[in-house]
């Protein structure tokens, strides 16, 4: 260590400040910083760099102390109990999913397996395609139970990687259980328990008597389901048991911590398919729900502070942290100020709808800690009325796409970087009704072929985000793309070597769309199209869907186009495939016809432009 370099001094007259790095391998127990500092209250330099020695000396004995001294290491049996506590936990998520679903009505339990097939196809295509950032997410469950147990487990060891291997095994074999529940398979939870103490290992079965209780409890859960004549409860003391079991947290509070909690939630979320965006956005709300009401444990979150927190976030400022006035305050601070608008009902909505979401799972995950969520329900009521996106009118789409404002805004645009990339979009949109997100993050491989037709495929993969897992579908390709140049402009591409569609186009922390989104909103502004959350580039994909309907395209097709959930039962379990590519084109893109429209005139030496 050169303690030269480590050593700070904001001003000539202040103290010398020497700077801490945390190793990696500490980091997690210091809340993932990665260094601190401390004041020497010297500001001689070479005085300081004594210190400098002596202090360094005693943060490595600190180190030392948290490696060996005061963290046990594991053995083998709190390994096999850290996996039977997640093993109990995943049951009793299995029979919860399987409690909450009105069992009694057939369309109901169909809908809610589709649901568990989409999210099974979504974690087995993360596995596939994102296999390091799945086993990312579960190292970091399984280190935030083994420090809650004061213990240490190396993660290079063979047992670490056997208990992330058995955690993620848990996680897709429990998609099985809940569809074998809802299906009345015959099978019981003890069978479940039994067949995975068997697989992993586990011979030593609980016998604590909180966890007798809970069996029983579990195996009450189903009882209405599984044998009719249990509907009515016939024991006095059951009842007791169950009610107990349920609805009151243990005696012994050893919930975790919210923050801990929010952790695994987004990580979660994030392996679940959704889209970073608005998990980022789900865990800044949930901060400030920690922010309000403190990092308490789960099992201590009351309905006044689902109160509290409504009452807060109203007050505070719309995009807070955008504003340099608020930014480098806290929410107390904030509060503190005079002449503060605060914000209107349906934004107020948006964000205690997100921390509902937050403690949806945890009442799913955690119900022994969190049997009710305080957060549904919860709203404020709003006289405004927000005006739904419309598609664009014939003359407007006449305006937007005339040949000379349009190649005048794209490829003639001097100021334009992006020449190819603005003229495609729109157009691609407008044939496809493609989200404007799902069209600029394309590569190449997506653009394809199936059966005898050329197609977009729209899937879920490391590198594309969709909204759910029933925006992934193919869509055949226009006459009008392929007229415009557009397939022998993907095939030139693979001749460069490139890998996405819209190579020029450059990601941020929203995904690729966000300055062809603002480049389309200045085109509307010009020709006097546009219309605040209106008439914006999502129209194209309201004016795509308009006019399959009005050309008389089944809305079944409509919606294997769009990427928008079947409504009829027989389209949703009978296609979860999907139509295939011939009754989608010569039933659906054959048959879209914008009258009046001459796209010809559009067509361009593309090769001019790259």
């Amino acid at each position: 260590m050169t303690y030269r370099n480590y050593l700070i001094k904001n001003n000539p007259t202040s103290s010398y400040l020497l700077r801490i790095k945390i190793p990696k391998d500490l980091r997690y127990y210091f809340d993932g910083k990665i260094g601190f500092t401390m004041s020497l209250k010297n500001g001689i330099h070479s005085q300081s760099i004594v210190f400098a020695k002596i202090l360094r000396l005693e943060v490595q004995s600190i180190f030392n102390s948290i490696r060996v001294g005061t963290m046990s290491k594991i053995n083998v049996n709190q390994i096999k109990d850290i996996l039977r506590n997640k093993i109990e936990r995943t049951l009793t998520h299995s029979q919860w999913v399987v409690t909450d679903t009105n069992t009694f009505v057939e369309s109901e339990v169909k809908d809610k397996i589709e649901e568990i097939n989409g999210e099974e196809r979504i974690l087995k295509t993360q596995i596939e395609q994102n296999y390091d950032g799945v086993l990312e997410h579960i190292e970091k469950e399984i280190a935030r139970i083994i420090k809650s147990r004061n213990l240490t487990l190396d993660s290079k060891s063979l047992e670490f990687n056997q208990l992330r291997k058995q955690f993620l095994e848990l996680r897709l074999i429990r998609n099985t259980w809940k569809k074998e529940l809802l299906e009345d398979s015959g099978k019981s939870i003890e069978d479940f328990r039994k067949e995975i103490y068997k697989k992993f290992n586990i011979k030593d079965e609980p016998t604590d008597l909180d966890l007798l209780l809970k069996l029983q409890t579990s195996e009450s859960i189903l009882g209405s389901r599984t044998h009719s004549n249990d509907l009515v409860t016939t024991s006095k003391d059951n009842q007791i048991i169950n009610d107990s079991v349920i609805t009151e947290p243990p005696k012994k509070d050893d919930s975790p911590k919210l923050s801990e909690m929010k952790g695994d939630f987004l990580g979660e979320r994030l392996l679940s398919g959704f889209s970073p965006k608005s998990t980022r956005e789900i865990g800044s709300t949930v901060d400030d729900f920690i922010e309000i009401v403190g990092d308490i444990q789960i099992s201590q979150v009351s309905p006044k502070d689902a109160r509290e927190f409504k009452r807060i976030i109203a007050l505070l400022p719309k995009h807070r942290h955008q504003s340099p006035r608020y930014s480098n305050l806290n929410i107390k601070q904030i509060l503190e100020l005079k002449n503060v608008e605060g914000q209107e009902p349906k934004n107020i909505n948006k964000l205690i709808y997100r921390v509902r979401i937050f403690f949806r799972w945890l009442r799913n995950n955690y119900r022994e800690y969190v049997p009710q969520n305080y957060f549904e329900g919860l709203s404020v009521q709003s006289k405004k009325v927000t005006r739904p996106r419309e598609g664009f009118s014939n003359e407007e789409l006449n305006q937007i796409f005339d040949p000379a404002k349009y190649l005048g805004y794209t490829i003639r645009n001097l100021k334009r970087r992006t020449k190819l990339t603005s003229f495609f979009v729109p157009l691609i949109g407008l044939h496809t009704g493609m989200r404007l997100e799902e069209i600029c993050q394309l590569r190449l491989k997506d653009i394809s072929t199936a059966g005898n037709y050329d197609v977009f495929k729209v899937v879920i993969s490391e590198d594309t985000k969709l909204k759910n897992i029933q925006s992934e579908r193919i869509i055949p390709i226009h006459e009008n793309l392929k007229k415009l140049g557009f397939l022998d402009y993907c095939k030139y591409l693979r001749k460069l070597k490139y890998e996405r569609v819209f190579y020029d186009l450059e990601k941020n922390r929203d995904g690729y769309g966000r300055n062809m989104g603002r480049f389309f909103m200045d085109y509307l502004k010009k020709l006097e199209i546009y219309q605040f959350q209106t008439k914006v580039f999502h129209s194209l994909r309201h004016t795509f869907i308009t006019n399959l309907l009005q050309n008389g395209v089944r809305e079944e097709v409509v919606n294997g186009l769009d990427g928008h959930a079947q409504k009829t039962m027989s389209t949703t379990v009978y296609f979860k495939g999907g139509f295939p590519s011939d009754v989608l084109y010569e039933e659906g893109i054959s048959k879209l016809n914008y009258e009046g429209m001459d796209f010809e005139n559009l067509k361009i030496n593309w090769k001019n432009y790259i």
